[in-house]
């Protein structure tokens, strides 16, 4: 069989999860899952100790971690769904059973949807509503007030970790009425942390004449603290989930409008001739800025639960089945702070150029390639262009749908050693006759790429993936 020619029944021949594989999947899931778990916990002992009801919209949050670990880890376990008998042919779908696109893209919305509305309820309660309180209790009325009680309010949950409040109840006049008031300040709840409470309770002990700030318009609302501290920015951490749904939704709307739009449904043949410079399909400061926010996404929520931990060892009232279980956690952050590292390093790679004579490449056609790299190249140890074809099936797995990948062409087009040799070049690039164009339908893609790898020792490889069109034989301009 010629090179880059697919065989009957190639969906036999996509990849597969080994053993292995389906162990470090499954355990991954695994982490979602428990952590969907531990939150759903923590927010339910929340509410049983009496925190504002406000934190049941909380539940949604570790809900949508709870689906996700729950789906990874049935699909996991159950494996990979039979493929197509032979003899299908790849420019038609590989599976009757494939989800179509308004069923995935559907799906895929209400995910996001959840992110947003979690993060916006959430927003909400510990950002927005506490930053209105802060800024009307700047004109609110200063009144004497007389502490009638005030202590350390200690809740114990069913783990043994306990967490502390500031309670204190106070008594003052507004135009002849008498009013009691519990609020010190707009944040309110239980948290770790017993000295910094201990310090606040201690500055209004019982009897003691202090100033309350009342609201003009309700007499009956007051409060100790109007200023504004450090522990109200926890408020910033639900826009984390505000900005994932969003940019979710977004990407899933742009990409069912890509999909539906005319000509997508088969082979690509519209004729743009001319020389181009290739784009990659993602640049380092991109990758970048997805490594940052899977980083502050993942760590910010974790850090909630780490400073509670450590403040719990702190202050003698640790919380074991918190730390042992938030250990996974931590390394998974530990080791997305890294990849952050990694691709901060990947900026002062050199970077390379490439451009192609002609952008309309039909089956059997050829195209000069040619590439320049700026920067420092003396440190590149190897350069290696090729040219890759591969398919993309996607497959509906119950109500679940995933999508495998096969290489069926690897083209090795240029090996050279580093340094000036590997500064610039040209090779003639050609597609194999026999092979199958670019194609995007709701099932299946066919993504032909020019693909660059700059060894470096001791430092981040320079990898980029360029896309490229392929046409039909007789398609080309």
């Amino acid at each position: 069989m010629a090179r880059g020619q697919i065989p009957a029944g190639m969906g036999a021949g996509l990849n597969k999860l080994g053993c292995l594989g389906r162990i470090v999947t499954g355990a991954f899931f695994g982490v979602f899952l428990g952590m969907g778990l531990l939150l759903t916990a923590l927010i339910i002992r929340s509410l049983v100790q009496g925190q504002p009801k406000v934190m049941a919209f909380f539940i949604l949050v570790p809900l949508i971690f709870v689906a996700v670990g729950a789906a990874g880890l049935h699909a996991a376990i159950k494996g990979p769904k039979p493929r197509p008998a032979p003899g299908s042919c790849l420019a038609e779908p590989l599976s009757d059973q494939a989800a179509g696109p308004r069923e995935r893209t559907w799906a895929t919305a209400l995910f996001f949807l959840a992110f947003l509305v979690a993060g916006l309820a959430a927003s909400y309660a510990l950002l927005v509503k506490p930053a209105m309180k802060l800024h009307d209790a700047r004109s609110w009325r200063p009144v004497k007030c007389t502490v009638v009680s005030s202590e350390v309010g200690r809740h114990r949950g069913s783990k043994g970790g306990t967490t502390y409040s500031v309670d204190i109840t106070y008594d003052y006049e507004v135009d002849g009425g008498r009013y009691r008031s519990g609020q010190y300040d707009f944040l309110g709840g239980a948290s770790s942390g017993y000295e910094s409470k201990a310090d606040i309770v201690n500055r209004y002990p019982p009897g003691i004449r202090a100033t309350c700030y009342v609201n003009p318009r309700k007499p009956c609302e007051a409060v100790l603290d109007r200023n504004f501290r450090p522990a109200y920015l926890i408020g910033l951490l639900p826009l984390l989930f505000v900005g994932t749904g969003t940019a979710g939704l977004v990407w899933t709307m742009a990409r069912a409008r890509g999909s539906s739009a005319p000509g997508k449904a088969g082979p690509r043949s519209y004729h743009l001739s001319g020389p181009a410079e290739l784009k990659a399909q993602a640049s380092p400061a991109m990758k970048l800025a997805g490594a940052l926010f899977l980083a502050a996404f993942w760590n910010g929520i974790v850090s909630v639960f780490v400073w509670q931990m450590i403040e719990g060892w702190r202050h003698g009232h640790p919380d074991g089945f918190l730390t042992v279980f938030m250990i996974p956690f931590i390394l998974v952050g530990l080791g997305l702070a890294g990849l952050v590292g990694y691709q901060c390093l990947a900026l002062f790679n050199p970077k390379i150029h490439v451009t192609i004579e002609d952008r309309s490449i039909p089956l059997g056609g050829s195209a000069d390639l040619e590439w320049r790299f700026s920067g420092d190249t003396s440190r590149i140890e190897r350069l290696t262009v090729i040219l890759e074809g591969r398919e993309e099936a996607t497959y509906a797995q119950g109500k679940n749908t995933s999508t495998d990948q096969h290489v069926f062409s690897r083209i090795e087009l240029a090996s050279f050693p580093g340094g000036a040799a590997a500064a610039q070049g040209r090779v003639r690039l050609h597609v194999p006759p026999d092979s199958v164009p670019s194609l995007s339908s709701p099932h299946n893609r066919i993504v032909w790429a020019v693909k660059a790898h700059a060894e470096i020792p001791r430092w981040p490889d320079v990898m980029e993936a360029y896309p490229l069109e392929v046409l039909p034989q007789g398609d080309a301009s």
